[in-house]
């Protein structure tokens, strides 16, 4: 047995890191102090206020200890890290080998609950009176905020595979929150004091509270009106989700690894709604470079000049370099060519008169050529012209309105996962255009283009989808809503 001496206060809270090697402690000295458990020799002092005379003896009357109380002390995972709570509100971040000091984070609540790993390590969640702040563990950079409105938090848990939190508050209520997007997942009601306590079972499955009225409750997150909610709150959300939150949640993202054939003109110019091309990383066109996807497809055009979306690359970084001229001869030879993507290409300059004069009845002409060559995105752009008309006396072009002929355009290319076409068709129903109102479908219709425009990295469109997909809602029954969400939304995969 060893027996560790030098601290000068009141000893509060004592760990063994995941192997049994090092021990931390932490005391009413304003000191965390590291020891070798073997030997019981003292490794490291933590102290975490410059201020303290680690020589001097703490008296119990002495008013500074009040702020250099060291509440608690908790490894991480791998016992490379502990982490201290002192009650001056800050939790500090230290290397255990070299003891030394790796970051602050201030506002910490003034108890040994107030900090705490996730159980991978790799991120800390403080708790103070209405606010739990998620931090990333390596640097120190606050990453979410749960807030609380009309109550306090008296604790905050993860789940073991880091997606939930659970909080007991001051209003008698627990709380699921998503840890990613920082939303209420689930509110537990029942007990009628405030509540204390809360843990995940290792599945996740389960929760146990205990609060002041005396009681423990055992819940099950496993149950139908549970996921009814929790899909409902997914379905409400407004905010566009990062790739690591849509792996996590249920959305589909493009692959983006490196693919057999890829070159570095696929690799800098893929249009993403290339039909003829639906096997490589796709570049959103405002994000083209270029000054690199030029030379890039001259090469590869250059050394294989029989692949054509080669050529309908370079006219489309052509085109982002704003040299109209060669990137329309470009468009227009890959279009002769049957290249769906290159006649769209060619519409899009010539109705813009970028590399010639404008020519709104070619410009037409193209938009179906690729249509009629399986593009769906121009597809889309063709029923919008049939829904509006279009009148162009000077142009002797006239496109009479033919709405069934739009929403048939739509139809397929929403099948196909269009996410244009998805939006048009959520509109129709919601406003009644054309078609029945129907919010049920509304809804189901915002919610794949809303899926889709992030699939692509539109993300300003994603939001807006998003936006009225949580707007329809929040204004319908939450287990309908959870019904579309969990059977139609989720397992919908656009057709081949």
């Amino acid at each position: 047995m060893q027996v560790l001496n030098g601290h000068f206060g009141v000893l509060v809270s004592a760990k063994l890191n995941s192997d049994g090697h090092v021990a931390a402690t932490s005391s009413e000295d304003g000191t965390a102090r590291l020891w070798n458990a073997d030997s019981g020799e003292q490794l490291h002092i933590l102290n975490g206020r410059d201020e303290i005379d680690m020589l001097a003896q703490i008296k119990p009357d002495d008013m500074q200890r009040i702020t250099k109380f060291v509440y608690s002390v908790k490894f991480n995972q791998d016992g490379s890290r502990v982490l201290t709570i002192a009650a001056d509100g800050i939790a500090r971040l230290w290397n255990v080998a070299s003891g030394l000091k790796l970051f602050e984070l201030e506002g910490v609540g003034y108890d040994e609950n107030a900090a705490q790993f996730t159980a991978d390590g790799k991120r800390i969640f403080t708790t103070l009176i209405n606010e739990v702040k998620i931090w990333n563990a390596e640097n120190g950079a606050e990453l979410q905020v749960l807030k609380g409105r009309e109550y306090n938090f008296n604790l905050a848990r993860f789940s073991g595979d880091g997606q939930r939190i659970v909080t007991a508050s001051d209003d008698n209520t627990v709380r699921l929150w998503d840890a990613d997007t920082g939303k209420v997942l689930l509110e537990l009601t029942g007990h009628t004091a405030e509540v204390n306590a809360a843990e995940f079972t290792q599945n996740a499955q389960k929760l146990v509270t205990a609060s002041r009225d005396g009681t423990i409750r055992l819940w099950d997150l496993a149950n139908f009106q549970a996921k009814v909610q929790i899909d409902y709150a997914r379905a409400a959300e407004l905010e566009v989700l990062s790739p690591e939150q849509r792996d996590k949640l249920f959305l589909s993202q493009q692959d983006t690894a490196e693919m057999a054939g890829q070159n570095a003109c696929d690799a800098l110019a893929a249009e993403p709604f290339d039909t003829d091309n639906p096997n490589f990383r796709k570049i959103k066109y405002q994000e083209i470079e270029a000054k690199q996807a030029i030379p890039a497809c001259r090469q590869a055009v250059a050394e294989d000049s029989h692949t054509i979306r080669y050529q309908f690359q370079l006219a489309l970084a052509l085109k982002q370099d704003n040299q109209y001229d060669e990137a329309l001869q470009l468009a227009d030879q890959a279009c002769e060519k049957s290249y769906a993507a290159a006649c769209r290409l060619a519409a899009q300059l010539v109705g813009a008169a970028q590399g010639t004069p404008a020519n709104p009845s070619r410009a037409l002409e193209l938009f179906k050529r690729a249509a009629t060559l399986g593009n769906l995105a121009a597809a889309n752009e063709l029923a919008q012209l049939f829904w509006d008309g279009l009148n162009l006396p000077d142009d002797h072009l006239t496109i009479p309105v033919d709405r069934p002929a739009a929403l048939q355009l739509w139809d397929n290319a929403a099948n196909k996962g269009i996410p244009q076409a998805l939006a048009a068709l959520a509109q129709r129903y919601e406003l009644g255009e054309e078609l029945p109102k129907d919010l049920e479908k509304a809804l189901y219709y915002h919610a794949l283009s809303a899926k889709q425009f992030e699939f692509y990295g539109l993300n300003d469109l994603a939001k807006f989808e998003a936006s009225r997909r949580g707007s329809l809602a929040r204004r319908m029954n939450p287990e309908l809503v959870a019904g579309i969400w969990h059977k139609q939304v989720i397992p919908w995969q656009p057709t081949q």
